[in-house]
């Protein structure tokens, strides 16, 4: 059964290890940062860790998916439609957009410790039966068994995470509801 913390009210300390989910990355250097009401909870949350002494991690598929969730975010805001994505890679305006993704990635990974999905030792069978049950994405089903390999608490503000078993610490409303 999951623990779920409130960010607002968590006591952070030096020995938390929490692995950063793509969520709240975005919520806090995504393009519309500013704009989101939940942008404040999580950066003040993540202040607090990394002031506390807590450790950050990130991993290759958080910073892919952050990448590419902006990068076609920026994409719809020049007009082009899902369909045209490749296409917006190949304007003049892609040049502007892939140097403010890649400098908000560089800020991800300054501010948090890199780690393997270790993908190699998961069982792929169990993965490919849960992945048929269609309870989480494929992604999501790799993070949460990294974070329960390496016991890491999942920062999140993803609501499909509500019977991953992991222990969370979220703003999003339903998921503390479940607690």
């Amino acid at each position: 059964m999951s623990e779920v913390h409130d960010i607002s009210r968590y006591a952070f300390t030096e020995r938390d290890h929490l692995f950063i989910d793509t969520s709240v990355w975005y919520l806090v250097n995504g393009p519309a940062a500013s704009r989101d009401t939940r942008t404040l909870q999580y950066s003040s949350g993540l202040s607090r860790a990394r002031q506390s002494g807590s450790k950050l991690y990130t991993d290759v598929l958080i910073l892919s998916e952050f990448m590419n969730r902006y990068a076609r975010f920026l994409s719809r805001k020049q007009g082009y439609s899902s369909d045209d994505f490749k296409r917006f890679r190949q304007t003049t305006e892609w040049s502007t957009a892939s140097t403010e993704i890649a400098a908000a990635a560089q800020r991800i990974l300054k501010r948090s410790i890199c780690i393997s999905t270790n993908f190699e030792n998961i069982d792929h069978d169990a993965l490919m039966s849960e992945f048929e049950t269609g309870s989480l994405d494929f992604n999501d089903q790799v993070l949460t068994r990294l974070c329960k390999v390496r016991n890491l608490t999942f920062v999140t503000d993803d609501g499909d995470f509500v019977n991953s078993g992991l222990d969370l610490i979220t703003g999003n409303k339903r998921l503390l509801a479940s607690a």
